[in-house]
């Protein structure tokens, strides 16, 4: 009886040996998607790892040379200007004029106060300028430009921020974050190195726009 237990294990042994020789020398073989299946795995895609670096801030700076302050404006009716934006170095430069540009946003509603100066010999000067509009709001930090925020007349939610989302992608700004709803669009774009929030909410028949760095 003896014998016959420590044949048994002898036996016993031998074969756990081979069973574990076998995953060992066949573990770098098995094909886990024959066996597993891959769509009820949950694996973090590379978008939502911790980036390695904090996204860097954009800034803004304006091009009005083509924007006529001097027109005949009226201070209770409301005028139509243009914006088109390139970026370039981490800084979007936002060209306003108050002609259709090839490939500018929607219109924009402002209104364009006029302030003058005069000199010692009683002739008046219009010294107006960007900052003295009414439906341009600025965030600056004193001396770098932050964001603005602009108004869309009669424009459909949708329509405006399609037209912002495709001035983005042309300089390879894609979606990395996005929140909706009946009267808002709020969205982080990137370009793997700056990032930029936009919010677009409707006022009434309008849309504001609202840039900003994070």
């Amino acid at each position: 009886m003896r014998r016959f237990l420590i044949l048994l294990l002898a036996v016993t042994t031998a074969v756990m040996g081979l069973a574990l020789a076998d995953n060992y020398l066949f573990e770098g073989l098995i094909d886990f998607e024959e066996v597993i299946d891959i769509e009820q795995v949950q694996v973090t895609p590379p978008d939502r790892l911790e980036p390695a670096l904090d996204p860097l801030m954009v800034f803004f700076t304006f091009d009005d040379s083509g924007f006529d302050y001097t027109a005949d404006y009226t201070d209770d009716e409301t005028d139509a200007a243009y914006l088109k934006l390139a970026f370039k170095d981490g800084t979007f430069e936002v060209t306003f004029n108050d002609h259709m540009l090839e490939g500018a946003l929607p219109t924009i509603a402002i209104k364009v106060p006029k302030r003058v100066e005069t000199d010692d010999y009683g002739n008046e000067t219009i010294v107006t300028d960007l900052r003295d509009l009414v439906g341009i709001e600025w965030y600056d930090s004193g001396s770098e430009v932050l964001g603005f925020k602009v108004t869309h007349e009669d424009m459909r939610l949708r329509d405006v921020s399609a037209a912002y989302f495709a001035a983005f992608e042309m300089y390879g700004f894609e979606l990395v974050e996005e929140t909706t709803g009946n009267n808002l669009i709020a969205c982080v774009f990137g370009d793997g190195v700056y990032q930029l929030r936009t919010v677009f909410t409707r006022h009434g028949e309008d849309i504001v726009a609202y840039l900003h760095t994070t």
